[in-house]
């Protein structure tokens, strides 16, 4: 995704908020999530006025998503990799190549700019000065492909139920 596109829209959205006397918009903490990835600086700034996140959202993962793009760049369209589980992310001409590895099983990730990562099974990783670890990742990957235990559910009684006094 061009950041241009990125601001372009950006910019369309703000003026038709503007028009429709909405200037912070219906949802300022996702619109800043989605300007983040064009200038996250901008995007930073906008979020800190957010008192409450849009239903499903948190605010530690909207802060996460804008300084993680402020500290990686902008995604690089141009390179694309042998998986679906990748970004690429240039800052201020330092690449960044992110995969991420869901099988049981290591795998090489190749990008098309002749770069390849070894990502071990059930990991994150990159080749990047600026990423020195995924913890949150690992956490919440571990604690996901945990075996759920059977919910307990108690057990519909069988008996019939008493009638309200006074109905028939």
């Amino acid at each position: 995704m061009s950041p241009n596109y990125v601001q372009k829209n950006y910019n369309e959205d703000v003026a038709a908020n503007i028009a429709a006397k909405k200037p912070a918009g219906d949802w300022p903490d996702l619109v800043a999530e989605y300007e983040a990835l064009s200038n996250p600086a901008t995007a930073l700034t906008q979020w800190q006025t957010v008192t409450a996140p849009t239903d499903g959202e948190t605010l530690a993962h909207e802060y996460a998503w804008i300084t993680s793009l402020q500290a990686l760049g902008q995604i690089d369209s141009a390179v694309t990799a042998n998986t679906p589980y990748y970004a690429v992310f240039n800052h201020a001409g330092t690449i960044s190549h992110v995969a991420f590895n869901p099988s049981t099983a290591p795998v090489t990730v190749a990008f098309s700019d002749n770069t390849t990562l070894t990502v071990p099974a059930d990991t994150m990783a990159s080749d990047s000065p600026l990423v020195t670890s995924f913890p949150s990742v690992q956490a919440s990957l571990r604690f996901s492909r945990q075996p759920r235990p059977p919910a307990s559910r108690p057990q519909p009684s069988l008996e019939p139920r008493s009638t309200s006094a006074g109905l028939s």
